[in-house]
């Protein structure tokens, strides 16, 4: 099981339907029929919500097996139980409670549990002591939503792969994770209240390992993201612009830009986003003047262009592409699709269409089509080339071809109007 990655089983919701089928997993909540818990010898995470009984006593029981996986979740939860120092196989454990910071007894108690390698402490943490850079077993370390403004020095905990920090009101960027030279998953994120949002700084590229990357809040990106060469996900909000060093990324699967509230935006995509050329993925929320030409991602499978666009690029060399939304930008005019052989799925709503082109019977694998909210008056008749096509979203006074009417008519095609 990699420590980076969710804990995966078989859940049940019962002690007897787990007995029943063998369950892996079991999440259980309220009072927990400790002796029928103890018969559980094959169970590997446990995950107790708003427990009744002392969970001293009902990790007492649990030790006798071999949990991989704990979680504890309830508002009552405000310290560790001394019980976790029983727990001798628990890889991950899972905190959710009302923590405002750690004590050292508490951090004692962690250190005490010798498989723990992934940390989750999520919800009410308003500081980290520096003393959890103790826990230098740890691959992984979740202190994401919660109230924390600022970090301590965590540079030691060296092994970490993954380290979520997303969701708390920070005011820096913490440079110190730079020097987490095994990182492999990343995020990070000021909240989208903050007035300003901090940039990346320089260090960036010693991250020779990072494959995912969020960066929900951030003011820009540092050049040096193009030397992060095992880079395969990145999710981006709060630039205005990308480096062109990003072109680099020969890698990089999954492009997710967004935006920052409604002023915040991207205003330019660099040229050098169509060298990207592993990219299966690419979403844009952004204000532009143009955007360029997109020919070079032919492994491209999911295209989103949102925010304010005039012109559309062409489309007809991304033969992998399936799915294509261009809704809400305001363009008066979609480019040909010639050469979108498997292309399933069109979202174009919410523009300023008179007409669509004609070359639009060419998508043969197009099940799935949507252009209310435009200007349109009727569809063109090439679409009975769309023989696949079961979901239509057309403006009520548009008029239908008639190969869609007798589709409709026979059930073949659900539209709404």
């Amino acid at each position: 099981m990699s420590p980076y990655e969710t804990f995966t089983a078989e859940w049940s919701t019962s002690i007897e339907e787990a007995r029943k089928t063998k369950s892996t997993g079991l999440m259980l909540s309220g009072t927990v029929d400790l002796s029928a818990l103890a018969t559980l010898k094959g169970l590997k995470g446990l995950s107790l919500s708003n427990c009744v009984q002392p969970l001293d006593e009902v990790l007492h029981v649990v030790s006798g097996l071999r949990l991989e996986y704990l979680g504890l979740r309830s508002p009552k939860l405000k310290k560790l139980p001394e019980g976790l120092r029983e727990l001798k196989t628990v890889e991950q454990l899972d905190l959710d409670g009302a923590f405002a910071t750690l004590s050292d007894d508490e951090l004692t108690l962690l250190k005490a549990m010798p498989a723990l390698v992934g940390l989750t402490l999520k919800k009410s943490l308003k500081t980290v002591p520096p003393a959890l850079a103790q826990l230098t077993r740890l691959r992984a370390l979740d202190l994401s939503f919660n109230r924390l403004s600022e970090l301590p020095e965590l540079s030691a905990l060296e092994h970490l792969e993954q380290l979520s920090l997303g969701g708390n009101p920070l005011h820096a960027f913490p440079e110190w994770v730079f020097a987490l030279e095994e990182l492999r998953h990343f995020s990070f994120g000021a909240q989208r209240k903050s007035p300003a949002p901090p940039p990346v700084p320089s260090g960036l590229g010693r991250l020779s390992k990072l494959e995912r990357a969020w960066l929900d809040g951030v003011a820009s990106l540092p050049d040096e993201v193009g030397a992060l060469a095992a880079l395969k996900e990145l999710r981006i909000a709060g630039v205005q612009e990308l480096p062109a060093s990003i072109g680099r990324l020969k890698n990089l699967e999954v492009l997710q830009v967004g935006r920052l509230g409604p002023k915040v935006t991207l205003r330019s995509m660099p040229e050098e986003v169509a060298q990207l050329s592993s990219l299966k993925e690419l979403t844009v929320w952004g204000t532009f003047k143009k955007f360029p030409a997109l020919g070079g991602l032919t492994a491209l499978h999911e295209l989103r262009i949102c925010g304010s666009l005039k012109v559309l690029p062409s489309f007809e060399k991304l033969t992998s592409l399936k799915t294509l939304g261009v809704m809400e930008l305001g363009v008066s005019a979609l480019p040909e699709f010639a050469g979108l052989p498997s292309l399933t799925a069109l979202y174009a709503s919410g523009n300023a269409l008179t007409e669509l082109p004609e070359s639009i019977g060419t998508l043969t694998s197009l099940e799935v089509l949507e252009v209310a909210r435009n200007k349109l008056k009727a569809l063109p008749a090439s679409l009975a080339g769309c023989t696949r096509l079961t979901q239509l979203a057309v403006d009520k006074p548009v008029t239908l071809p008639p190969a869609l009417l007798k589709a409709e008519k026979q059930g073949r095609l659900s539209v709404s109007r």
